[in-house]
């Protein structure tokens, strides 16, 4: 499978092994999508404490991605979060 993949700003395409492809698949059923009013400054690999005891979530996180945008409804910023 090829993928595109990043090294610095140029894109580059990348192969995957089945192997790799199945791990990235495991990896990504642990991600969470959390969107916090106001501005967070958060950047990729930073780790972050999350506890959401009616949805049973809790404990230290990486962040994946963070967008904060600007909106009619204010600010806010979107996580992206991985186990």
């Amino acid at each position: 499978m090829k993928v595109q993949g990043l090294t610095g700003n140029k894109v580059r395409a990348t192969w995957r092994t089945a192997a790799q492809r199945l791990e990235d698949a495991r990896r990504d059923k642990h991600l969470i999508e959390v969107c916090v009013p106001g501005s967070f400054t958060a950047q990729p690999l930073d780790r972050v404490e999350l506890t959401l005891p009616a949805m049973g979530v809790e404990g230290v996180f990486t962040v994946q991605t963070a967008e904060s945008v600007c909106g009619d409804a204010g600010v806010s910023c979107t996580l992206t979060l991985r186990e």
